[in-house]
């Protein structure tokens, strides 16, 4: 996995959790043609992200969970808008599979719920945490060409 990174900011505190987990990664300053617009990262000032790139070629999923503070605890931000060449298209083609794990064991409207418990899938011990393996795991699908922005889900009470 590659972090790309801008020194001095809350990439920082990404690369720091990578650390102390363990996590093998490589290390490059985010290029410019990738980062978004001044405009568009208004909307992210109270979130953290990070860009990541898997290497060319691999075809094994690499999931990654960072949690940051929000000032909306009923939300799961994914930031998946798509950046070109340093601009926001109005359009993006999407292929991303999003997973979620409620801890109330609640579900999220118009998400798939998995048919076993977490445990069946997913090696607990190594999400340290993250996960808990007698929940379910929920999923949804972005495919195809739609407007380019990020996704949220919204937890139910």
């Amino acid at each position: 996995m590659k972090l790309y990174y801008v020194p001095r900011t809350r990439s920082t505190r990404v690369r720091w959790v990578l650390e102390e987990l363990g996590v093998p990664y490589d290390l490059a300053r985010l290029d410019p043609k990738m980062r978004p617009p001044a405009a568009a990262m208004t909307s992210y000032a109270d979130y953290g992200f990070a860009v990541f790139r898997l290497p060319a070629g691999e075809n094994a999923v690499a999931p990654l969970a960072l949690v940051f503070e929000t000032r909306e605890p009923q939300k799961v931000f994914f930031p998946v808008l798509s950046i070109v060449d340093g601009n926001v298209p109005e359009r993006a083609r999407l292929e991303h599979r999003l997973y979620l794990q409620t801890w109330t064991g609640k579900r999220v409207e118009s998400w798939f719920e998995s048919d076993a418990f977490a445990s069946e899938h997913v090696s607990i011990g190594k999400t340290r945490g993250l996960v808990r393996g007698e929940l379910r795991v929920q999923r949804t699908e972005l495919r195809g060409e739609r407007k380019n922005e990020d996704h949220w889900a919204r937890l139910p009470s």
